[in-house]
């Protein structure tokens, strides 16, 4: 016999295992005899799935229909809207969410990307159905033609504050008619079919109720351009990409004579803003691309994006009889540098801006060998006790006069003796030379 089989450890694991299993078999029985049973023949079954169908395919097709645009026509008083993302994590155990997801198939979690779906393969990674489907945000299409239903409906205010949010790179309408198969019957992926740009006047009429904006934010993600050869998919980020641009600049176009405040976050969705990991492209000018209007109104402006020196010089310019706050956060710089730009500041303005904070700044200079990322990594400090570097910098883009150097190091070495007589002296001597 063998002398495990009798040992007292042996049998009380396998005693132990037999309990476990026992244990998980009562609680399979005791699942199953829960489920609700049906007495149905074929017939009645399959009448209640084409039911089921007929109700998934709704929310599939899920759209602006009468209800949701009369629904935001009721709100009198409603000012400011934004779409949301679509990350419902735990969103599900929420007033009122988790009192009517049982009664939806789809819920937002898979609603949003039903056409994106990504396929894994042990040697690369390849798009399926995106490569035949034209995909938006729906929601950001539903909201902006209901706000368009709404501009028409009597008795209510006007949007003023607009917040707009995509997600992997997405367009915000369904242009689905322009991009629709040359042929009905083909099964040609559409990613195929050549595309032109979409003319402005099909994006213009349904963003219509937006003349009265007076705050705008985008915070979108855009797929860079790419050369088709690099990897499956490249083409439809191209499109896609022209699309969402030209959506943008329909939008600010529209509510260029009352906008006063422009926030535009716009990043490639690699997520990557180090340099070394992904050198710049001189091609990936988000400004350039958007040809931003001319904004008459504008006084503040927040900036996150790419762009060349010469496209973001113009812009400033363009701006720069209104202007009053700028902020400038996680940008690269393209063919130029953040020195060059920044010297040009006080003479563009003029001493009309008032405020201007900066943080993150790439450039071909950054991240340099002393291990920094970005010019200002961790801001430009402009707060009461500020460090006498950024006080100083401050003080040249709002007023003018002589710059300091915009690296540390090389700017203490020039002020060691100021330094060196203690940072309250310092401090004060700075205040005393500052212009009121």
């Amino acid at each position: 016999m063998d002398s495990r089989l009798s040992s007292d450890d042996e049998y009380d694991y396998r005693m132990r295992i037999l309990t476990e299993r026992q244990d998980l078999r009562h609680a399979a029985y005791k699942e199953y005899d829960s489920m609700p049973k049906h007495t149905l023949d074929p017939s009645q079954v399959q009448h209640h799935f084409d039911q089921y169908a007929a109700y998934r395919q709704q929310q599939l097709d899920w759209g602006p229909n009468d209800l949701f645009l009369e629904a935001l026509s009721r709100l009198p008083n409603l000012a400011s809207v934004e779409n949301a993302k679509h990350g419902f994590a735990d969103n599900h155990l929420h007033f009122p969410w988790n009192r009517f997801e049982k009664d939806i198939i789809l819920n937002p979690n898979n609603w949003m990307q039903l056409h994106a779906v990504e396929v894994d393969d042990e040697e690369e990674v390849h798009v399926v159905d995106v490569l035949k489907y034209p995909i938006h945000m729906k929601h950001a299409d539903c909201l902006l033609a209901a706000i368009g239903h709404r501009a028409i409906s009597a008795h209510t205010s006007p949007i003023r504050n607009l917040r707009l949010v995509n997600i992997g790179g997405q367009p915000f309408l369904d242009m689905n008619e322009h991009y629709a198969l040359p042929d009905a019957g083909s099964s040609e992926p559409i990613v195929t079919a050549a595309r032109s740009e979409l003319p402005q006047e099909s994006i213009s009429a349904k963003i219509q109720g937006l003349s009265h904006l007076e705050k705008l934010e985008f915070d979108v993600s855009y797929c860079a351009p790419a050369s088709p050869n690099l990897r499956p998919g490249a083409a439809t980020q191209t499109w896609q990409t022209k699309q969402l641009f030209q959506e943008i600049h329909a939008i600010l176009s529209t509510a260029a004579g009352s906008l006063k405040t422009l926030k535009l976050q716009c990043r490639d969705d690699e997520g990557s803003w180090a340099v070394e990991e992904r050198p710049m492209d001189p091609e990936d000018d988000t400004i350039g691309h958007l040809k931003i209007p001319t904004l008459p109104q504008l006084e503040t402006l927040r900036l996150s994006c790419n762009a060349t020196e010469r496209s973001l010089i113009e812009l400033l310019r363009a701006q720069s009889k209104t202007l009053r706050c700028l902020e400038v956060v996680d940008c690269n710089l393209n063919e130029g540098t953040w020195n060059s730009v920044l010297r040009q500041v006080p003479e563009i303005f003029e001493s009309g801006l008032q405020r201007i904070y900066l943080e993150g700044l790439h450039d071909e200079d950054y991240p340099r060998e002393s291990g920094d990322e970005a010019l200002f990594e961790d801001g430009l400090d402009v707060g009461q006790g500020a460090h006498p570097h950024d006080r100083a910098i401050l003080k040249y883009l709002l007023h003018g006069g002589e710059m300091p150097e915009l690296d540390f190091n090389s700017w203490y070495e020039r002020n060691r003796e100021l330094a060196d007589r203690g940072i309250t002296e310092w401090e004060d001597e700075l205040l005393e030379t500052e212009v009121p």
